[in-house]
Parts: structure tokens; sequence; C-alpha cells
């Protein structure tokens, strides 16, 4: 059964609703928060009555981030459908993925639609990925992890990076494509086989972005 607990959801007296959280992970500020529901890695206030749960969790512990209390949305405007399939028997399915640690807080690793599920059954969260290396290094201007062509039928775990080449200037790197894959070999070393990066794509251009300056995703060479 998963583990159902009373849980935080308010920061210094202002409530965090899922939908705020959402534009907050994108944000890139680093959110822990407790089983359920978030909160900011600090110390907060109890809002009563608010539970949360990770559904269908892997054997990794990782599961969707699902919310249930009076802070919650009743449902989408004029969208039954779009209800149904986001509140399921009092449950809100956030979309997030999380994990528990062993203090009870639950720490965001991705978003199912981003989800990679690879041939051996394991699952890669392109965002956990896309966030070490970035801050791993720092000619990293954008980049998105994803499943690439190596062959007829089989798919390697790969990055297609948009390098910062001005910065790489200023500080004196001549080749920024090298000093990239030397930061990605050095992630691979420290990195279950699985999560390791089998190919890298460089683009001379950034990626299309949505209204919301978010990088629209591209599945599949």
């Amino acid at each position: 059964m998963d583990k159902i607990i009373e849980i935080n959801s308010a920061v210094n007296g202002f409530v965090w609703g899922p939908i705020m959280l959402a534009l907050l992970v994108g944000t890139g500020i680093y959110l822990s928060f407790r089983v359920g529901f978030i909160q900011f890695s600090k110390i907060g206030y109890w809002w009563k009555n608010t539970i949360g749960k990770i559904f269908q969790k892997s054997e990794a512990g990782e599961g969707e981030i699902c919310v249930k209390g009076p802070n919650v949305m009743m449902g989408y405007y004029k969208n039954e459908k779009a209800t149904a399939e986001a509140i399921v028997d009092g449950w809100f399915h956030t979309g997030d993925i999380g994990r528990v640690d062993e203090n009870n807080f639950i720490f965001i690793t991705g978003r199912m639609k981003n989800l990679i599920i690879l041939k051996n059954g394991k699952n890669v969260y392109p965002e956990e990925i896309e966030e070490k290396l970035s801050v791993k290094c720092p000619y990293i201007s954008e980049i998105v992890v994803r499943a690439m062509k190596a062959g007829d039928e089989e798919r390697l775990l790969g990055a297609e990076i948009f390098p910062d080449r001005e910065r790489a200037e200023k500080n004196g790197i001549a080749d920024v494509e090298a000093e990239i894959r030397r930061a990605v070999s050095e992630f691979n070393d420290t990195e279950p086989s699985y999560k390791m990066i089998k190919k890298i794509v460089f683009r001379d251009t950034e990626f299309e972005k949505t209204t919301s300056k978010k990088i629209k995703r591209k599945y599949e060479d």
C-alpha cells in the first residue's frame, strides 16, 4: 500500500497549489516536499487535512505525485474530460514523478509525459540528467535528453545540446564541443549504465520554444 501522511502545503502562510508548483519546477528552483504535496526545503506551516501519495511506484520507489485536500482544485473549467483524467477517486494526478527519501521528503525527478522507457524496462527521467549536466558544464546553454537512433531498430540514450559558444570563447575555451564531451564522460563515470549518455548531437541554433519559453521536446529522430 502506498504510504499516506499529512503533509506540508504552505510556506510562510502561502499555499502553493499544483499549478504554481509546476511553474516553479520549470524555473530551475530546487524544491523538496513531503509525500503528496510540495513544500520548500525550509520550515513552513501545516495545512490540515491535506494528504498525498506516490501512485504506481517503480522498483526505485518513483511514481506519479498525487494530492488530495481542500486546497486542491475541483476541476478544469468547462472541461469534463480533462477533469476526469486529472482527478481520479478524489486524487489529483499532478503529472510529476517523484521519489521519497528516508525522512519522508519527496523530490521531483521528472514529468510523466517525458519519461523514457528503455528496452531493459528501466525508466529514465530526462529532466534529472539535463539538470545534472547543465550544472556540471557551464557551456551547455540548452539540452534535451531523449532516445536517439543507433541503427534500424536500436535506440540509445542521447543528448542534443546547444552550446554556449560565447561564454566558452570569453573563458578561453577553443573547443567547446570537446569540453562538453569531457563533462558528459565524467557524468557517465558516476551514473548507472542505463543513465549513461551514449550519443551527443550539437546544434547551432536554440531549440524551438513554446509561448511559455519551454523547449519543445522531440522524442525521436
